[in-house]
């Protein structure tokens, strides 16, 4: 008896963020860039609780390059819009929203 794991089945769902009116589709990252992203994720919360607020974007702002390729527009979000689309990318990751809540 052969077992098959069909990996193709096991792609994270799409997901996406939208600004000025162009969808950018956030990418499920190769383990490599995800554990680089992982350290990015801790240094947000480790900035965050300090209360550094520009190493927190710095974080932030890595984040989201990495997650989501295809958007430059960085400098345009306001704050708000920053955190809710490192939101979306961290419950993207079963692993982070549970280090994001603790």
């Amino acid at each position: 008896m052969t077992k098959l794991v069909n990996l193709d089945e096991l792609a994270a769902p799409k997901r996406s963020i939208k600004f000025k009116g162009v969808t950018h589709e956030v990418i499920d990252l190769p383990v490599a860039e995800f554990i680089e992203f992982q350290q990015d994720f801790t240094r947000l919360i480790e900035k965050q609780a300090a209360g550094d607020a520009a190493e927190m974007l710095e974080a932030a702002h890595s984040i989201l390059a990495r997650s989501v390729p295809s958007f430059t527009d960085y400098n345009e979000l306001n704050l708000r819009q920053l955190m809710a689309a490192v939101q979306l990318i961290a419950d993207f990751y079963p692993a982070t929203e549970e280090t994001g809540n603790e």
